[in-house]
């Protein structure tokens, strides 16, 4: 597949709406997973968020900012059920 479209995980009910280069994730796109009510809307690379994006997370996770090969990873915000948050910076998921 290439440019724009829309694919169904039918098994697990994940789906992707977006852009796609050489039958893989590539450019702009969203990602949801119904099972877990969480989603995923930024820019992909080869299959994986990299790029600036927003991950939320059934429960109030929250994060906006980089990703790198599907982590948080440099500047970005993160928003807690509790209340917290955190600006700054990011590596492999962790503040």
């Amino acid at each position: 597949m290439h440019g724009f479209g829309v694919f169904v995980f039918k098994r697990r009910r994940h789906r992707y709406e977006g852009e796609f280069i050489e039958d893989n994730f590539n450019g702009y796109g969203i990602y949801v997973w119904q099972n877990e009510r969480q989603y995923y809307e930024g820019e992909w690379r080869d299959g994986k968020h990299n790029g600036l994006g927003m991950f939320v997370k059934d429960g109030g996770i929250r994060y906006e900012g980089n990703f790198f090969n599907g982590k948080f990873q440099g500047n970005g915000f993160g928003k807690y059920p509790n209340g917290d948050m955190y600006v700054g910076d990011w590596k492999d998921n962790a503040k």
